[in-house]
């Protein structure tokens, strides 16, 4: 079987955002809800082990219903994650089949520790439409050094026998996108985390780049990049100067001023995912009317405003940039040509 790769370059800003509201006074039909703000893993740089400032648990099944019931009909979208494995949600497979059941494309990003044989019949039971398998190194050393608590072997394991069983039952979904961090240390690996992207038969492979979270310190983020920023410039967010850390696109517009905010795990609504501890939070789903008001009420568009203006906090030691990632598209063709992308070259065959 021959393998077409299709190279691109991710990008979200407001190219693909509407700046004007539509119909219903929004600018998205996507929406963020978090399963849970509980790990297993105790990732370095990730601030649920290290510096999550707020009450941690799963979000209930009924906290769900209701946030789905208000948005269904207009929901297109949502991105069933923010901070937290999803999977550690008891009630995780019914909360996804209760939207896509209500024609809304679900997407989940798990860190691939959870996808036994049950596990992975679940997911084509619930209809999950999109799911982002992370694995950071192509062999167990890189791997386990960020993805701290994880087994290598066990994670390979789980996404084989997804990719598998996607295979076996001929399904098209869910689109299977394996996201693999470049750090320092395992950049060296790119060309065989290709490779076995290219085995395992998924569907796409994310090379992302690292975010240093606001959440870590500014002493401690200099030193960070100094020590886990690749070399490859390409897979950078951030040049460092000295003593100096600069996003690479300065001039990168937020598009969370036109997004519908996250529903964190206990109900509560932020204004965008980098708002880890929810501590600019200003509305709740079970207090303030339900989802759909709070969308349309004077909250979320007071939230908006600040947004575009720089007003909160957040935003002005914000580490957003649209520099995000390089996508690799698998295209599994049995009587096509092999295609190899030239790293950075713009691509004219295929689709992102």
């Amino acid at each position: 079987m021959a393998v077409i790769r299709e190279e691109v370059r991710a990008a979200k800003g407001l190219k693909k955002m509407k700046t004007e509201p539509n119909e219903a006074g929004l600018y998205s039909k996507k929406f963020m809800i978090e399963a849970t703000s509980l790990c297993n893993l105790k990732c370095p740089l990730c601030p649920v082990p290290h510096h999550l400032k707020r009450e941690t648990g799963h979000m209930s099944m009924e906290t769900f219903k209701q946030v789905i019931d208000d948005i269904a009909g207009y929901a297109k979208k949502i991105d069933f994650w923010n901070f937290g494995e999803p999977f550690l949600n008891p009630h995780f497979f019914e909360m996804v089949k209760y939207a896509t059941d209500r024609g809304i494309h679900v997407r989940v990003s798990t860190n691939s520790t959870f996808l036994g044989e049950e596990e992975v019949e679940k997911v084509f039971w619930s209809n999950l439409s999109s799911i982002i398998v992370c694995l950071d190194g192509a062999s167990k050393k890189t791997h386990e050094r960020y993805r701290i608590g994880s087994e290598f072997e066990k994670v390979v394991e789980g996404i084989n026998r997804l990719s598998q069983r996607k295979r076996e039952l001929g399904r098209k979904a869910p689109f299977i996108r394996l996201q693999f961090l470049v750090f320092s240390y395992n950049e060296h690996e790119i060309d065989d985390i290709l490779e076995m992207a290219e085995r395992m038969g998924v569907d796409q492979l994310a090379l992302k780049n690292v975010s240093l979270g606001t959440w870590i310190d500014g002493n401690i983020r200099k030193k960070i990049a100094k020590k886990l920023l690749p070399k490859n410039d390409k897979y950078r967010k951030y040049t460092v100067e000295e003593d100096e850390i600069h996003l690479k696109m300065q001039d990168s517009v937020c598009s969370w001023a036109y997004e519908n905010g996250v529903v964190l795990s206990n109900g509560d609504v932020t204004t965008c995912c980098y708002d880890a501890s929810g501590q600019h939070a200003f509305a709740n789903v079970h207090e303030d009317g339900g989802f759909w008001n709070i969308l349309q009420g004077d909250k979320m568009k007071e939230a908006r405003e600040k947004i575009k203006n720089l007003e909160f906090p957040l935003c002005k030691t914000c580490q957003y940039s649209d520099y995000g990632a390089t996508l690799i598209n698998f295209h599994y063709d049995e009587e096509a040509a092999p295609l190899e992308t030239t790293p950075g070259a713009a691509v004219t065959n295929g689709h992102q």
